[in-house]
């Protein structure tokens, strides 16, 4: 959040939409919470809220999402794998659950790269990023975020994919 309000102070502008996807849409939802004058409309791209856990849960969902990032940093640190285009497109597919092989090549476009040597591909993101911290917030703090959020909202959902009901509805 602290790196979009810096931007927004740096570039000069006094209110902006936001459009946001996966964990940029939770971020979106924080930054419009907290900074509500800030935002025009707020756009959701495949997510209302990440996961709550149960409080019990927390320190050890909080205990492995740490070791995953120190884990994804050190792996950060080496040599990128480099992987045959082909099989890279694969992994991609696989990975989603949800693109074809025409999705997965424009994704590719942005998030890889040839080698230096020229042997293949790498991946360009940051396995940092892998690891998501942002969900251990409890459903009622949510909750409380969401009803500070005051300019026009959309939520956009996928049709198919991934979507996990939650036991208490959502009245904000």
């Amino acid at each position: 959040m602290a790196a979009i309000k810096k931007t927004m102070t740096a570039i000069g502008w006094q209110r902006f939409t936001y459009l946001g996807h996966s964990m940029g849409a939770v971020v979106g939802i924080m930054y419009t919470s907290v900074f509500p004058e800030d935002v025009k409309a707020f756009i959701s791209i495949d997510i209302i809220k990440p996961w709550s856990l149960d409080p019990e849960r927390q320190p050890g969902a909080l205990k492995k999402y740490m070791l995953q990032y120190f884990d994804n940093e050190d792996k950060a640190s080496k040599q990128p794998l480099v992987y045959e285009e082909e099989e890279l497109v694969k992994k991609t597919m696989e990975g989603s659950q949800s693109l074809d092989e025409r999705g997965a090549r424009i994704l590719l476009q942005r998030g890889a790269r040839r080698a230096k040597d020229g042997s293949g591909m790498v991946l360009t993101r940051d396995l940092r990023v892998k690891t998501f911290f942002i969900g251990f917030i409890s459903m009622d703090e949510w909750l409380e975020m969401a009803k500070a959020i005051t300019c026009p909202l959309l939520i956009v959902r996928v049709r198919i994919g991934r979507c996990f009901k939650h036991i208490r509805p959502l009245s904000w």
